[in-house]
């Protein structure tokens, strides 16, 4: 990231995981089975400020098969998951147009997401350096599981017994997001997390990112843009690490810009 780019970055931090001590065996599905009455949240925000504008937005959802209040450590056979959002824009010295809406429904989903959110944002810098926005939205999910007769306390051949005691047969950490800084933009971005499904449909993530100029997706948008995506995974059999995942995708663009990005997991 350069300099002159604002450092908002929004981490949803659950559990880190140095290393993992497994039985042999294999989970099932690594989505939570539904929980009692489902929970459902649903905002629609249609803003427009002609010289400033704010929007804060954060939420996080965690869900365990036993019991969310101890762990870690996870208990034998138990599943832990946490989907989340982080969004904040802020802008001075320029107009600004701003439509979002969010959903949260913790009901099981095999089809579609528990956690979905779109958002269009123009700004025009109208103060020439003084106009200014920065804007950054983050999309993220934890899931790890514990095979049925793993121990609550282990010793892990990769780390501290500390960081055994977080160890579960598998460990998924993934978060994508974008973060502008700018005086002249039209951005669209949409997010979708899955965690929770009663008939074993795969964890996901999808987070999508189209900024370009005020005057339609040919023309250019001006200043600082930057979005990544960044997963870690890992599982393993006995008490071997058979699998570790790690990656990190960064673009960044700067002056006159276009930027877009779609990112896509499933597991």
């Amino acid at each position: 990231m350069t300099k002159r780019m604002a450092k908002i970055w929004f981490i949803l931090v659950i559990f880190l995981f140095a290393c993992l001590l497994l039985p042999a065996g294999a989970l099932g599905a690594r989505t939570m089975p539904s929980n009692g009455d489902p929970i459902q949240i649903r905002t629609d925000v249609q803003a427009y400020g002609s010289e400033g504008f704010r929007q804060y937005t954060s939420l996080e959802y965690t869900q365990s098969t036993v019991n969310v209040s101890d762990s870690p450590p996870l208990n034998p056979g138990e599943l832990i998951g946490t989907m989340g959002i982080e969004e904040q824009g802020l802008a001075q010295g320029g107009q600004t147009n701003y439509n979002g809406a969010l959903q949260l429904d913790t009901s099981s989903k095999d089809l579609g997401n528990n956690l979905d959110a779109t958002r269009r944002v123009t700004f025009n810098g109208t103060q020439g350096e003084a106009g200014r926005m920065i804007y950054a939205q983050t999309v993220g999910l934890d899931v790890i599981g514990n095979s049925s007769n793993l121990q609550q306390s282990n010793l892990c051949p990769l780390g501290s017994t500390e960081q055994a005691s977080q160890g579960g047969s598998y460990a998924e950490r993934v978060s994508a997001g974008s973060d502008f800084d700018v005086s002249q933009m039209d951005l669209t971005t949409s997010s979708g997390v899955r965690t929770i499904s009663d008939n074993g449909a795969p964890v996901s993530l999808t987070n999508g990112v189209n900024a370009y100029g005020l005057n339609g997706p040919d023309s250019k948008a001006v200043g600082l843009g930057e979005s990544s995506v960044h997963v870690n995974s890992m599982q393993g059999n006995g008490t071997t690490q058979t699998t570790q995942l790690n990656y990190d995708d960064i673009t960044e663009v700067d002056g006159l810009f276009e930027l877009a990005k779609k990112v896509s997991y499933n597991s």
